[in-house]
């Protein structure tokens, strides 16, 4: 089953930052977009981002937020932890779900 987390980031001159992640298959996929107002600078999604520290914080907040109305899976929270971990560590990109 698809699952996806999205939420919006407010930038500098009024463009925000839209990230989507999606879990599929025990992967995580992460995809950007920049607009103004209601206009999308990017019309195409960037699914070639790296995600930052502070993505990956924000992600783990997000999936413990539906962990708890139960619109999130455990499996979700470990996925979400075992991947941090590795950005932490150093260890190669997982952001098109590749494995160590």
């Amino acid at each position: 089953m698809r699952r996806e987390i999205t939420w919006v980031e407010k930038l500098a001159d009024k463009v925000k930052r839209e990230v989507r992640v999606h879990f599929y298959g025990g992967k995580i996929y992460w995809k950007e977009r920049h607009s103004v107002g209601r206009r999308s600078v990017d019309e195409n999604w960037n699914d070639t981002m790296e995600p930052s520290e502070e993505d990956w914080e924000q992600l783990h907040e997000e999936v413990m937020r539906r962990y708890q109305r139960r619109t999130a899976r455990q499996e979700d929270i470990d996925l979400v932890l075992k991947r941090a971990i590795g950005v932490k560590r150093g260890l190669p990109s997982q952001r098109l779900g590749k494995e160590l």
